[in-house]
């Protein structure tokens, strides 16, 4: 059976078989022990396959989840590996595995007894008392000290551990098995026994500036668990032996009993067994903006991950409120554990400029080496003595290889990013930004991304009236006006916003001009929506006598505050519709206050949903002038209701028309609800004629099922980190170049398996930054088009490179191939190929490869990635302006053989004309338009003429490069030989 099992923790949707890896160090470099824990994992009920690796001291197992769970395998595997070597070491090594199997069984294992219905049903629907049977613990007392330390022993510190990563060296010295660097350092090799020492070192030198660049680039790529390890706590406090105690929390255990608090960051993941009024931000992990409100109570089975209540993972942080809580699963086998596990599992691919230069690079050394065969054997028979056969083969060897195209290719990128700088766009991996250019798919988290991830109060509505107030973020700043003008009032407005500021606890800070609300986003945005009306908010807290107040909790789903003034006492309570509408029995109206029948009720209801349907966040809020400050449970008064809601990003819709426009899909991916996702989707043109998917729908679909959808959906919403890393996944089998942003640790994976995964630099977390290889430092989208601009601009800069160097070395081979055939001479020396290539083009092909992004550089498709960088009409343009400078130059070659200059004033000759004919060439590649030139192409063409001369006229150079000085005449026939070329372009 082929099961679908990429990486530790992904579940056949079909059989519910699991996969797990169990580190086991003593099976290490023990192939016996190795084998008989495989044997004895296949002896195990609901065993689909195991396989023990003693180079990476793993176990590898897959396994029915209706028969077993992972608890159970990692209990009975450790007690068989303690057992077994404690029998090999009474020296029964060779014990028949039968024989252990059967005395195995009779050893006492821990006394969990765990039911059917326990081993297949998550925790988050499990009662307490289940969950504490399934792990042998009691809330109240807490594990034992020994029991504790026993389950340490198969379970495992509770850390995140890291693959070792690659030295720079080893990834230097891994660079020289390239097939191009392998035939270079050939050349250098041969050059040096022929006694061309200076070719040698220039060949070498090349070499070794390449895969050091290289190196250094692969070797930053490399880290991806910093940011997670960051999240993990360093002490934790459980209830251990009866009593309450510190520990460290890498000695955390599934079972113990662990007490959090405000401010406390989650150890491990964890199932609470009871809190009181507990909020906990999980934004980083799950993508939600709003604090989550947990209880204690079980979850339906099918409940998305973000959606579990009554479960804390490692890495959250409490904001409010206490907890009690079992742990359930600690270090590699938590959420937190499985992202680490898979970031370490992804492996990077090339990007496609990558593999197409790869391949380009590898195509033309082989045509080369299929070239200097017959040209040798040709040699051979023409009775050339063998040094002179070698050093024809060095020199059309060099001549085809373009060593300048890594430098100039570097070159174009490296000037991208420095551009992308300017516009708040940080490159981590330069590659990355090329790829861009290839994009068909940015896959888009919605909050902190699309959004400002600020909520904003929107509209309000009091007195049968609905006002809206302009403005985003937390910044007072904005108008509040009624919808129906005739009908504005001051004092309606004000009242309701007046209670929503009493009935609050957050408050605002500013850092370098920018508002941030401490507390809870919620309140925030109710703080702002009252400055904006003009409401003095500082002096009405500070005259507001709070007596009391009962905070908001996912129970009773409202908060109230009362307070007392010389009028007597008045509570204040805020909280979802529902709740607030049945603790209601009558309703504000022009400044009265009336019986609230079912007609109000129902109307007031419809209201609440028209908003929600925007995707709008709906609270409700009332009031009342009890006579004691304890009657505040019923009789409210209904006054209105505010809708709220993150805003999308003034510049977002724009950016997205431009990216349709530029033919590339934009898909978001994100955890919130589907009925906000829609509405969001659909206001910056995302959903249009797409689909939305959620991920209990996703969860439920095969992969073959997934594929076949992929491109038919815009919005995937109520999405775990796997399913995030799935959608990626099924989209780069769809052939396309996927572009992932996003923010959180929730987002880390498919970014990092995406072509190219970009990080918000503002509110993104550090393990998003640290695995993306873009970061935006203002948040801004459009600079994602603007990145995507930079990466067209150097995919059509590399092109024209292309264009240019490659039309040189075919010129350079049919010149050494003329002259082969015709004049039995070489018209140039390696060293001369070696200068044109590494040196003169360099500097001439660099202005090509910086080239700005032309301004309609997004109104074509992007370029498929399978699309080799050398088309039919590309090779068709190289193929002429090669063959028309070869022509040139041969033809000042064989002039000057004809006037009797001698040889070395033929190469001389030969050289002069290759470097004018290239400049020429240069200025012919820079511009389809040719009009235009650069100040940098003046410069470059001006330190390579200047070069030439030095060369020509430099006794010291003479001898190098074994040049003579030209004459006026001389100059003349390069000049008619440069405007030939001038005059052949096609």
């Amino acid at each position: 059976m082929n099961h679908k099992l990429k990486l530790d923790g992904n579940i056949d949707n079909h059989m519910q078989h699991h996969r797990i890896r169990i580190p086991i160090k003593p099976i290490y470099r023990d192939d016996i022990l190795a084998n008989n824990v495989e044997k004895f994992i296949y002896s195990l009920p609901g065993i689909v396959h195991a396989k023990a690796n003693p180079i990476t001291a793993k176990i590898l197992v897959i396994y029915d989840a209706q028969k077993l769970s992972t608890y159970i395998i990692k209990t009975k595997v450790n007690i068989f590996i303690k057992s077994y070597t404690e029998k090999k070491t009474t020296g029964n090594r060779a014990m028949d595995m039968q024989t252990f199997k059967t005395e195995f069984a009779a050893l006492p294992l821990p006394s969990v007894e765990i039911s059917k219905n326990d081993i297949s049903t998550p925790y988050h629907a499990l009662d307490t008392l289940q969950i504490e049977k399934q792990f042998a613990t009691n809330s109240a007392f807490g594990l034992s000290w020994p029991a504790a330390a026993q389950k340490l022993t198969y379970a495992g510190l509770n850390v995140i551990s890291e693959n070792t990563r690659q030295s720079i060296l080893s990834i230097f010295v891994n660079s020289f098995k390239e097939f191009t660097v392998k035939m270079l350092l050939g050349l250098s090799s041969i050059s040096m026994l022929l006694g061309q020492i200076p070719e040698a070192v220039a060949i070498l030198g090349i070499v070794l500036i390449q895969t050091t660049l290289s190196s250094i680039q692969q070797y930053k790529s490399q880290h991806s668990l910093y940011g997670l390890k960051k999240l993990m706590v360093d002490k934790a406090t459980v209830i251990r032996g009866k009593s309450t105690h510190q520990i460290e929390s890498k000695y955390l255990v599934p079972g113990d009993i662990a007490l959090l608090e405000a401010g406390d960051k989650v150890p491990a993941d964890v199932r609470i067994i009871d809190c009181t009024n507990l909020k906990v931000n999980e934004s980083s992990f799950t993508g939600e903006t709003f604090a989550d409100k947990k209880h204690h109570q079980k979850c339906p089975i099918q409940t998305e991950l973000a959606n579990r209540h009554n479960m804390l993972y490692m890495g959250s942080t409490i904001l409010e409120g206490r907890a009690k809580t079992i742990v359930v699963q600690t270090g590699t086998q938590t959420e937190m554990g499985t992202i680490a596990g898979m970031l370490q599992n992804i492996t990077l691919t090339p990007t496609p400029l990558e593999n197409k230069v790869a391949m380009l690079t590898k195509k033309m050394a082989k045509i080369c080496l299929a070239l200097c065969i017959p040209f040798s054997i040709g040699g051979v028979f023409l009775g050339k003595n063998f040094i002179h056969i070698l050093t024809t083969a060095v020199g059309f060897s060099l001549g085809a290889l373009p060593e300048s195209l890594p430098a100039v290719m570097n070159t174009s990128i490296a000037m991208g990013v420095h551009r992308a700088s300017k516009q708040n766009i940080i490159v981590r991996n330069t590659q990355a930004l090329e790829a861009l250019g290839c994009a068909s798919v940015i896959c888009c988290d919605k909050t902190g991304t699309l959004t400002s991830n600020e909520m904003t109060v929107k509209y309000a509505y009091v007195n049968g009236q609905y006002y809206h107030l302009t403005g985003t973020g937390y910044a007072p700043t904005g108008n509040v006006y009624c919808m129906n003008a005739a009908h504005h009032n001051v004092s309606d407005i004000n009242k309701l916003l007046e209670i929503g500021a009493i009935c609050n606890n957050a408050c605002f800070a500013q850092d370098n001009g920018n508002w941030t609300v401490q507390g809870d986003p919620t309140e925030g945005a109710l703080l702002t929506a009252a400055y904006k009306a003009g409401v003095d908010v500082a002096n009405l807290q500070k005259n507001t006598n709070r007596l009391k107040e009962i905070p908001f909790n996912s129970d009773n789903r409202y908060m109230t505050v009362v307070t007392k003034n010389s009028h007597g006492y008045s509570a204040y309570c805020k909280g979802s519709l529902d709740t607030i509408i049945d603790k209601c029995t009558t309703i504000y109206t022009d400044g009265d206050e009336y019986f609230f029948t079912q007609i109000d009720r129902q109307r007031i209801r419809s209201e609440g949903e028209q908003l929600a349907a925007k995707g709008l966040r709906v609270l409700a809020l009332a009031y009342k002038h009890p006579t004691h400050p304890e009657n505040i449970d019923n009789n409210y008064v209904f006054l209105g209701l505010v809708a709220m809601k993150d805003p999308p990003r003034l510049e977002v819709k724009r950016s997205i028309a431009k990216c349709n426009k530029a033919g590339i899909k934009i898909i978001m991916i994100t955890g919130d609800h589907p009925q906000t996702a829609s509405a969001i989707a659909k206001n910056v043109g995302i959903l249009t004629d797409g689909q939305l998917l959620c991920g209990n729908e996703l969860h439920a679909m095969t992969d073959a099922a997934l594929d076949a959808r992929i491109d038919d959906i815009a919005v995937f919403a109520r999405t775990s980190p796997k399913q995030k890393h799935r959608i990626v996944s099924a989209l780069k089998k769809a052939g396309h170049v996927v572009v992932m942003t996003g923010d959180g640790v929730n987002d880390a994976i498919a970014m990092k398996e995406a072509d190219v995964g970009i990080a918000m630099g503002n509110i993104g977390s550090d393990i998003a930054k640290d695995v993306a290889d873009i970061t935006l430092v203002d948040d801004n989208f459009k600079n994602i088009v603007r990145a995507i601009e930079e990466g067209r601009a150097i995919s059509a800069n590399i092109k024209n490179t292309m264009r240019y160097l490659l039309s040189g070395n075919l010129a350079e081979m049919l010149l050494l191939g003329f002259s082969a055939l015709l004049t039995k001479r070489l018209p140039l020396l390696a060293i001369h190929i070696l200068w044109v290539n590494a040196i003169c083009e360099t500097v001439m092909g660099v202005p090509i490869a910086i080239h700005p992004p032309a301004k309609n550089v997004l109104e074509s498709l992007p370029v498929c990635k399978d699309t080799p960088l050398l088309d039919k009409s590309l090779k068709a343009d190289i193929f002429k302006k090669g063959l028309s400078i070869s022509a040139a130059t041969f033809g000042v070659y064989y002039t000057a053989l004809r006037l009797h200059m001698g040889i070395p004033k033929a190469r001389t000759m030969t050289f002069a004309a290759l470097v004018a004919t290239q400049l020429v060439n240069a200025h012919n590649c820079y511009t389809k338009k040719k009009k235009k030139f650069s100040k940098y192409m003046h410069l470059a063409a001006s330190i390579s003429f200047g070069m030439l001369v030095l060369i020509l006229y430099n006794p010291l150079l003479n001898v190098l490069f074994k040049t003579m000085p030209l004459r006026v005449f001389d100059w003349a026939l390069l000049s008619y030989a440069a405007a030939l070329v001038r005059g052949n372009t096609f």
